[in-house]
């Protein structure tokens, strides 16, 4: 009996550490059972009889990352690089304006390949593209093109915005022209302006429209707008009708064409020249004739009778009325009745030998003028009787 309680001690100090053990691996286990990390037990080489457990604990699950909403709104400005004037043509270039909008949640960088950074609600203007006008779209009147945005947001991920477009509606040419004419009587000083004299009109015209005017009636101008010339003239004549009137009127309108090829035709030019008033040339031409009142065989005395016959013509260019002071009217070119005056012969004619006769001749002109001028005759006196 005192052999197998000789150590009690002992024995009670084995029971405690196999107890232990069993408490340290049941505590081992329930971490285990637990789902945490895995545990350990193992004794202590240099203290026999004791056994130590480690626990690790579990690592924390990262937070998760905000979702990124990147966006873009844009709109494309067309511009026509061209001179006012100038024609929309086929080689004429547009530059077409990005105004674009960082309308997500997130910077977007280097957009479209450049060093702008764009943070949310930023706009920029920067962008831009360059096309030319195709014929196409010149004859629709409208440009138009279509791009896309490209950034990076600030993570890397590249991001592309939708198509956007832009259309221009290209200017529609107004070629115009105005002016009027001048003209000027072709006629040396003191010249009479009559049918048929010449006249010589000079056209001022302005280029009113807002497009380049090429030629002008076949003829080559290179007319900017607001810009005039003076290169075109033609001529007419006076009629019977300019005379009546006073005045002679033109009108005529020009043909032209636009540096891209646009017919177009003028309103009617107009210019008036006022004639100056006929300038009266009167004149009567004539002379007297004169008749001895002799029976046959009756010789010239002082007393015999001599009638002296005229005969007048208008020899101007008015009308001529009133011919000395009676109602004769002779119009250009008419001559008058004969015009009678009856004379005697006077000892200082016989004395001569010849008789000269002189009477005024007159009349008055449209304008009132009066004219006169003298009509002469030489009568040389027989020295004999008169023949039978």
């Amino acid at each position: 009996m005192t052999p197998r309680h000789s150590s009690p001690r002992s024995t009670s100090g084995r029971r405690h550490t196999a107890r232990a053990l069993d408490v340290t691996v049941s505590a081992a286990l329930s971490l285990v059972l637990l789902g945490g990390a895995a545990t350990a037990a193992h004794a202590d080489g240099a203290s026999p009889g004791t056994a130590t457990v480690t626990a690790h604990t579990a690592t924390p699950s990262p937070a998760p990352v905000p979702v990124q909403h990147p966006g873009l709104g844009a709109r494309l400005v067309g511009t026509l690089d061209k001179k006012d004037g100038e024609p929309a043509t086929t080689s004429t270039t547009i530059t077409w304006h990005i105004e674009a909008t960082n309308t997500g949640d997130v910077t977007l960088k280097n957009l479209n390949g450049s060093h702008t950074d764009l943070a949310p609600g930023e706009t920029t203007t920067h962008g831009y593209w360059q096309t030319k006008l195709t014929q196409e779209e010149i004859d629709a009147h409208t440009a138009t093109f279509a791009a896309n945005l490209s950034a990076t947001t600030p993570d890397g991920t590249p991001y592309n915005s939708r198509t956007i477009t832009g259309s221009l509606t290209l200017p529609v040419q107004h070629p115009g022209i105005d002016g009027h004419f001048t003209g000027v009587l072709d006629t040396k000083d003191g010249e009479p302006v009559t049918a048929g004299t010449w006249i010589t009109w000079t056209a001022e015209l302005a280029n009113t429209g807002d497009i380049e005017l090429s030629t002008i009636d076949g003829i080559d101008v290179d007319l900017a707008p607001g810009e005039t010339t003076d290169h075109f003239s033609w001529r007419s004549q006076v009629t019977q009708a300019d005379l009546d009137a006073g005045s002679v009127g033109v009108s005529r309108t020009y043909d032209a064409v636009t540096v891209s090829g646009t017919r177009y035709t003028s309103g009617a030019v107009t210019g008036t020249l006022a004639l100056p008033a006929p300038a009266e040339r009167p004149r009567l031409s004539g002379e007297f004739e004169g008749h001895l009142e002799l029976k046959n065989g009756e010789a010239v005395k002082v007393g015999t009778r001599i009638t002296w016959i005229a005969y007048p013509v208008n020899s101007g260019d008015v009308e001529l009325r009133n011919i000395n002071d009676t109602s004769m009217v002779l119009t250009p070119g008419q001559p008058a009745p004969y015009y009678q005056v009856r004379a005697q012969v006077t000892q200082a004619d016989l004395d001569a030998g010849s008789i000269t006769f002189s009477r005024t001749f007159s009349g008055t002109t449209p304008l009132g003028t009066r004219y006169s001028t003298p009509f002469t005759g030489t009568l040389t006196l027989p020295t004999g009787p008169a023949a039978g």
